[in-house]
């Protein structure tokens, strides 16, 4: 069966995340799936057509190398050979008068058909003195080639319309067999129904094929169609969550700086003393809010990452490409690191994906914590058992307090320039890859972040 991927056409295409996500404006998921499938059917047009110009112009050679020397022999052998080869060279052009769609496959197998057909009969009515019937010819394999591959085109209507031109002109070949031979026609009825059965047969596989390839196109298409809608919804997520970022940040900083406030006013007054409790009650629950709605954002971000497929990624580059962009943002902090050359991850996304993962790593090392900053960060990355690439990333810094290691997704109010959300989004990242995430603070002094990624199958 020819391979495909199901892909949507030019003019029913589903448009990226980036350009439009607005559903109201998407086409219908059935047109889309309609264009996949046409798109899935014209490349084995394409594909069959290819094939057709090689297999037609080694017989068309052959004939006129061995071919008998009558001139209307060789036209009626010669002429469909060219014209197959035409139009099979107008399909793989993409000629504006080559017909489309249905018309096209239909048109493709009747050619397939007459062409074999064509090749067939002019033996039969210029038989040769040991000629003994068409049936016994190698040529007739020829009939079974072009019955069986009706069905490549994805379409149960050109398959059946293949089978049928093929068994009349089966049909037809015996029957001309038995006028022009007369008493030298040698083939039995048992032969020419044998004949005639393995050409139904190959009918019949072929109208299986194409019945077979639509449904995995079909189910392909309709997938591709869900994830590109998903992710059109995952591009209206993310736009909406910035705004709701925004304010939840905004009435964050407020209710604290009404607990500051508060707290400055005299402790023995007892109608203050319910406020303040509220105040603070209000300031943790906005935490929490915005605790819940970055754990959205982390996994949504790791939703589109997982669109992406899976890719193998050398991590010796990352690492390099991830400090070349840091080392500008912290001037006074020394980065250093890297991985063995042929050291590799397999992870969705791609090489954005690892480099999007130590950008926030690095990014939070640097930035460090209650104004306190690294002056070293070292990134180290090794296999380990299990199948899996280990990075770990090191800092001389204030280390992790311990309400981050007690609960390290939690945004931070007290990051300078930002709100704590590297490791959230690292989080994110790293679920959608099956790996781990663990932080620590080392021995002497300073934090510890620990990736584990899939490596390749071996």
């Amino acid at each position: 069966m020819v391979a495909f991927a199901p892909q949507i056409r030019d003019n029913a295409k589903v448009t990226p995340m980036s350009r439009q996500t607005d559903p109201s404006i998407q086409p219908p998921a059935a047109a889309l799936i309609r264009g996949a499938l046409d798109a899935a059917a014209l490349r084995a047009e394409r594909a069959i057509s290819a094939a057709r110009i090689v297999f037609f112009a080694a017989i068309l050679g052959r004939f006129l190398a061995f071919g008998d020397a009558d001139p209307v022999k060789e036209l009626i052998t010669a002429l469909p050979l060219g014209l197959g080869i035409l139009f099979s060279v107008a399909v793989l052009l993409r000629w504006r008068g080559a017909p489309r769609g249905e018309w096209l496959w239909h048109t493709s197998v009747l050619l397939d058909a007459g062409v074999a057909f064509a090749t067939l009969v002019a033996n039969v009515l210029w038989p040769t003195a040991d000629y003994t019937g068409v049936v016994h010819l190698l040529d007739a394999n020829g009939l079974y080639v072009a019955t069986a591959a009706a069905g490549f085109r994805l379409s149960r209507s050109a398959a059946v319309t293949g089978g049928v031109a093929n068994l009349v002109g089966a049909g037809l070949l015996l029957w001309l067999d038995r006028v022009v031979s007369g008493e030298r026609f040698a083939v039995c009825v048992a032969t020419a129904s044998m004949f005639l059965i393995f050409v139904v047969a190959f009918a019949l596989l072929a109208f299986i094929v194409a019945t077979t390839g639509r449904r995995l196109a079909y189910s392909g298409a309709r997938a591709a169609v869900r994830a590109d809608r998903a992710e059109q919804g995952l591009g209206v997520v993310l736009a909406d969550h910035h705004d709701l970022r925004s304010l939840l940040t905004a009435a964050t900083l407020r209710a604290d700086a009404l607990g500051q406030a508060l707290a400055r006013l005299p402790s023995g007054d007892r109608e203050l003393a319910p406020l303040k409790e509220q105040a603070g009650t209000l300031g943790a629950d906005l935490r929490r809010i915005g605790g819940v709605v970055l754990g959205v954002k982390s996994r949504a971000l790791g939703g589109v990452a997982g669109a992406s497929g899976t890719e193998t990624v050398n991590v010796a580059r990352a690492v390099e490409d991830a400090l070349a962009l840091v080392r500008p943002q912290f001037p006074s902090v020394h980065f250093a690191g890297g991985a063995a050359a042929d050291l590799v991850v397999s992870l969705t996304g791609g090489a954005a994906t690892l480099e999007r993962i130590l950008l926030n790593l690095l990014t939070n090392a640097g930035e460090g914590r209650d104004s306190v900053h690294a002056t070293r960060v070292t990134v180290s990355a090794a296999s380990i058992p299990a199948a899996l690439v280990r990075l770990v990333v090191e800092d001389d810094g204030p280390g992790f307090s311990a309400a981050q290691l007690a609960d390290p997704f939690r945004p931070s109010l007290d990051k300078p320039g930002g709100f704590g959300i590297g490791l959230a989004v690292v989080r994110g990242l790293i679920e959608a890859q099956s790996g781990r995430l663990e932080i620590a603070n080392r021995p002497e002094g300073g934090a510890r972040v620990t990736v584990s990624l899939p490596a390749p199958p071996a």
